[in-house]
């Protein structure tokens, strides 16, 4: 399925997993790579989906001792440009929800360059990233890692991270 601009035509989330599945599914059945990836997310409590637009976060947090962190899968068809912002949205209402690192899969490319362009943004924002692919798997995940800092990412907290000069009085 081709990807749609969210902020000009905004796709339901069901249309946007399945789109997302069918774009990256190298198997025959790419609605069976779903229903495991829904079992797998649903299996755990804290399950979530958070829609962005066109992209769909859906992520679990852990319980009691780790239940600041959270496992997210991304399913993305919309352009690499909203995604960027999407994906900087995303990250910004899991932190103020308590969360306060996330591990992030995906199967998308897009994602790939998307967070080698954001993680310079989350670093000066004091919240450290990394991003890798796995070849581990028959075809490439990518997989990231945010640990979020003090400052609350998309608040007007932001501009108080970067040092400032004093004023003369």
């Amino acid at each position: 399925m081709e990807l749609v601009d969210g902020r000009k035509n905004q796709l339901p989330e069901p249309q946007i997993l399945i789109g997302a599945v069918s774009n990256i599914a190298k198997e025959e059945r790419p609605i069976a790579a779903m229903g495991n990836l829904a079992t797998y997310m649903s299996a755990g409590r804290g399950s979530q989906m958070i829609q962005v637009l066109n992209t769909v976060f859906m992520y679990r947090t852990g319980t009691k001792d780790v239940k600041h962190y959270a496992e997210c899968y991304v399913f993305n068809l919309d352009t690499p440009e909203n995604l960027y912002d999407n994906t900087f949205r995303f990250l910004s209402l899991i932190q103020k929800r308590g969360i306060k690192i996330c591990a992030i899969t995906t199967r998308d490319e897009n994602f790939l360059r998307v967070m080698v362009r954001l993680i310079p943004k989350l670093d000066k924002l004091g919240t450290q990233a990394a991003v890798g692919e796995s070849k581990k798997t028959k075809y490439p995940m990518y997989l990231t890692h945010v640990k979020f800092g003090d400052t609350l990412l998309g608040s007007k907290n932001e501009s108080k991270s970067k040092k400032r000069k004093p004023r003369r009085r």
